[in-house]
């Protein structure tokens, strides 16, 4: 029933067990935001209430998911290079590293507000492999967090001669 009655819904199973009731599992999409819903423990005393009760639960889940949340296309950012003491470059190029769709809460008010929140230390030391996970980006609605993602090296960067690494231990005393 939930594939005639659900719109979007393209994949389900359906159980009953005695420990946990009458269960349901499906999938719908939606102009490209798909979600999966799972609920078990279903109420109802027979086949018939416990059918109607897991249908209504599956419409009332999904409806509210599709309508607070949408995917969308997301970018690839580069982010600007930091600073490597004892490297044989000067700095390490980084990007981060995100999926190309990501599902964000929808603004329901004019005081939603979304922020990002950077992680990354103020410098790196000796090396640095490309890929290496180096901070985190996070994406915020109204100061909630709802997706957090790896900011990666791009490029390698081998450890430097000695001299250079005492040039550069200096010149980090000085700035830090």
């Amino acid at each position: 029933k939930a594939l005639k009655v659900i719109p979007g819904a393209d994949g389900l199973k359906t159980g009953f067990i005695y420990e946990s009731g009458y269960n349901l599992s499906f999938t719908a999409e939606r102009n490209g935001t798909r979600f999966i819903s799972v609920t078990m423990g279903g109420p109802g005393y027979g086949t018939v209430e416990g059918n109607k009760y897991r249908l209504l639960d599956a419409q009332n889940l999904i409806e509210w998911a599709f309508g607070n949340f949408e995917t969308v296309t997301s970018e690839q950012r580069q982010l600007s290079s930091l600073p490597i003491f004892g490297g044989k470059e000067r700095y390490v190029p980084l990007t981060i590293l995100m999926p190309s769709h990501i599902t964000k809460p929808l603004s329901q008010t004019q005081e939603d507000s979304y922020a990002e929140k950077i992680d990354l230390p103020p410098y790196l030391e000796n090396s640095v492999e490309k890929g290496q996970q180096i901070g985190e980006y996070t994406l915020l609605h109204n100061n909630i967090p709802y997706a957090t993602m790896p900011i990666i090296a791009t490029e390698n960067v081998a450890e430097a001669n000695s001299l250079k690494k005492f040039i550069d231990s200096l010149a980090k005393k000085l700035l830090f």
